[in-house]
């Protein structure tokens, strides 16, 4: 970034790193905030740039700031981050909303139940009964 703000002839201790790029570049200045920014960042990599060899994303065109925070979320609670420390991470008072913004993937699903079926079946291998001796883990028959 210095690199390039030496080449605009933009750097001082007194010019801001995001700075205001519209209606002229003002380093002085603050940008005029970050979902202006975003909008622009993601509708431009929607479209592409021909001269600077970047392909047409498509798929960015309605992708959300937000979408980068669950992503994370997501991420830090399927590599087994405890929630409480997440909260804190993500700045959230309620547990539901912590909830809320965790999407886990279909593979961690499947895992979670692996894990589960892998634990059952070392646990019940001779099967299991009930008050009544009625039911019997499938393979398994119970004899009273």
């Amino acid at each position: 970034m210095k690199k390039w703000a030496d080449a605009l002839w933009t750097y001082a201790s007194e010019h801001y790193v995001f700075h205001r790029e519209w209606p002229a570049i003002d380093p002085k200045h603050p940008m005029s905030g970050w979902r202006t920014a975003w909008r622009s960042l993601r509708e431009a990599a929607a479209k592409g740039d021909a001269e600077k060899g970047s392909e047409p994303m498509s798929r960015l065109a309605k992708f959300r700031y937000y979408d980068l925070r669950h992503q994370c979320i997501t991420e830090m609670l399927e590599s087994g981050v405890p929630e409480g420390v997440i909260r804190e991470v993500a700045g959230h008072v309620d547990p539901a909303t912590t909830r809320h913004s965790s999407h886990p993937r279909i593979t961690a699903r499947r895992a979670a139940v692996q894990a589960l079926m892998t634990g059952k079946l070392r646990q019940f291998e001779a099967g299991y009964g009930t008050n009544h001796g009625t039911k019997a883990f499938p393979g398994n028959v119970i004899v009273r």
